[in-house]
């Protein structure tokens, strides 16, 4: 066995990409990987990928899509790794990148790749780099380095979709806002009678991105997480005391508090204990939408809409809504009780997870498959 290490740099780096080259031959440049299969890399997510550069290019010009091309390596570090473990994973953010974007996988470290790394000008053994880019191969917008996160990435997709003139879905936009860093937010606790209607009330307004339901000194309270760019302290606590939602507020600044316009605010930082499961989001447990693999900001949303009596159909993704109409509901009505024992995460960690056990399950309730 030939060892590498031992051999002159240049030399293992010609043989590496000679033995790469070989193997790739062997193989479709135009294959898509099926997402989530479990052969898929990990540094790839669950992402379903095109490896066709110029057919992506094509179809961007015959669908308007941008194209999301993503140079990575495989296998690859902690950070590629990280990287698909974490945004490429995510389920809504996979629906994106598929739906809204033709997805094209480009290795930075295997031969096959070489001629486009160099017409990208991009460094061989590097790093993730997602590149955006219209039907003729160039940037919408600026090339980034270190874009690892959720927030991240899902705020750049938004303004490629923006630039490219495409519309921006109401799901990413709550996406990027629910996961953006803590001190781009705001929060604050209201006291009021009854936090089923705090949160329905609350939830519905712009700019406030997660609700819960909560107890703090024995009364009823809803922990708010808002961006205070799209609706100011004054304009939330105004609003809050008009539904009578505020009869005390918390907040943990001393803006909040003298931008906010009212006397009953206190500087206090509150922790509340959460309310029972039967409490939370409580007009969507009517419905079958609680079953949905929703995010936080998604439940809140769609909660409050049911709490009005609207369609929560503009806050859910194409596949949520399809999920929901095609497999949920029939499931629901030949039994009340199919997904008894199912709770939906309130965090975005577990959420790919509930949701592969959710279609597992329905998989057993149907013969239809659910993906």
């Amino acid at each position: 066995m030939i060892r590498l290490r031992r051999l002159p740099f240049y030399t293992a780096t010609l043989l590496f990409f000679a033995v790469a080259a070989v193997i790739t031959m062997n193989s479709s440049l135009t294959y898509a990987i099926p997402a989530g299969d479990t052969n898929q890399p990990v540094e790839l997510g669950a992402v379903n990928w095109n490896r066709g550069f110029d057919d992506a290019l094509r179809e961007s010009t015959t669908t308007g899509k941008p194209v999301f091309a993503f140079f990575q390596e495989v296998p690859g570090c902690s950070t590629c790794r990280n990287f698909g473990n974490g945004p490429l994973s995510h389920p809504l953010l996979v629906e994106a990148v598929e739906d809204l974007f033709i997805p094209v996988l480009i290795y930075n470290n295997k031969a096959v790749d070489e001629a486009l790394l160099k017409r990208f000008d991009e460094p061989s053994w590097n790093n993730p780099i997602v590149r955006f880019l219209n039907s003729d191969g160039n940037d919408l917008i600026t090339r980034r380095d270190g874009v690892y996160d959720t927030h991240g990435i899902a705020t750049r997709m938004i303004d490629t979709l923006r630039k490219a003139g495409n519309t921006v879905p109401q799901y990413l936009d709550l996406l990027a806002a629910e996961t953006a860093p803590q001190s781009q937010l705001s929060t604050a606790t209201l006291e009021m009678y009854c936090y089923w209607e705090g949160e329905g009330r609350l939830g519905d307004l712009p700019g406030v991105i997660n609700t819960k339901a909560g107890w703090h000194n024995n009364r009823e309270v809803v922990h708010l997480q808002y961006d205070a760019d799209i609706i100011s302290h004054e304009q939330l606590f105004r609003l809050a005391s008009s539904f009578k939602c505020a009869d005390r507020i918390f907040v943990p600044t001393e803006t909040q508090k003298t931008t906010g316009g009212q006397d009953n605010i206190e500087v206090q930082a509150v922790t509340p204990r959460d309310a029972k499961n039967s409490d939370r989001k409580h007009a969507m447990l009517k419905h079958p939408h609680r079953y949905l693999p929703l995010t936080p900001a998604q439940a809140t949303k769609v909660n409050a809409a049911l709490f009005h009596g609207r369609d929560a159909g503009e806050y859910m993704s194409p596949r949520q809504r399809e999920l929901l109409k095609n497999h949920i509901r029939p499931a629901l009505a030949k039994d009340p009780d199919a997904f008894e024992g199912m709770t939906r995460p309130e965090n975005h960690t577990d959420l790919a997870s509930y949701e592969h056990k959710l279609r597992e399950h329905l998989e057993t309730l149907s013969d239809h498959p659910t993906s």
